[in-house]
């Protein structure tokens, strides 16, 4: 396990309302930094329908925290993993199953052969709508029935313990 200092990056400032992504908290690493490659710390937030999620600068946005501001409000937001990230920490946790039982000991239960929400979206009407994989059909799909897809945010840290979002 993992404890990250809380970090933040400010996304959008609109109606006296402002959104920010957050690091921070517990995550467990899931592969180590080595000269040519990235470590991966993954934090599962659990499963979430779609009615949670907004879309703030073209991004998907749950409410995860939020701050009471003198003239308004600020909302925090774990960021959500691209396709690829979700396919590379679905392929690490392939490669090493000896990680599920460490999720399960911090509560934070995941099933890689389930789905999981995506940073991609799509149009949809007009809108832009968050998008989500279906691991058992390799597919990109939007608004989900039951049961709601997983929401993963992860970091990457080097040899040198820089973290960082991509």
């Amino acid at each position: 396990m993992v404890h990250l200092p809380r970090t933040t990056r400010f996304l959008e400032n609109k109606n006296f309302k402002s959104y920010e992504s957050i690091i921070g908290s517990r995550y467990i690493c899931i592969r180590e930094a080595t000269e040519g490659q990235y470590g991966i710390l993954l934090k599962v937030l659990g499963r979430t329908p779609a009615e949670f999620i907004k879309m703030v600068c073209g991004s998907p946005f749950c409410k995860d925290d939020s701050m009471e501001l003198f003239e308004g409000i600020c909302y925090f937001s774990y960021s959500f993993p691209t396709l690829a990230q979700v396919k590379e920490v679905l392929e690490a946790l392939r490669k090493n199953p000896d990680l599920l039982p460490k999720f399960d000991e911090a509560m934070m239960h995941v099933n890689p052969k389930s789905s999981f929400w995506i940073r991609e979206a799509t149009k949809k009407f007009f809108m832009l709508k968050p998008q989500y994989y279906d691991v058992s059909t390799d597919s990109l799909s939007i608004a989900p029935g039951d049961p709601a897809p997983y929401r993963l945010t992860m970091v990457y840290f080097s040899k040198d313990q820089t973290v960082s979002v991509r």
